[in-house]
């Protein structure tokens, strides 16, 4: 009897770790959900900040262009207007 008690007990305590070890599987799991789905979300706000800088910076290109482009119109227009 004594004996048929401690296999009962044996079941139960390898079921109670099985329960705790699928329960730390399943937290495991959607820790590693929620690490992918952060570093996503990093990677998008990165790519999202690399358009904007490259954008502005094409705009300052183009800015600086009219500008030389203008300067240079300035400065034929003046030649031209002292002969």
């Amino acid at each position: 009897m004594k004996n048929a008690d401690a296999q009962r007990e044996g079941i139960t305590a390898h079921e109670r770790r099985a329960q705790v070890i699928a329960q730390l599987h399943k937290q495991a799991i959607s820790a590693g959900n929620d690490q992918a789905s952060r570093s996503e979300a990093k990677i998008a706000e990165i790519v999202r900040v690399m358009r904007q800088r490259r954008v502005k910076g094409w705009l300052f290109v183009a800015a600086m262009t009219v500008f030389a482009i203008a300067c240079i119109a300035a400065v034929v227009g003046t030649v031209s207007i002292a002969r």
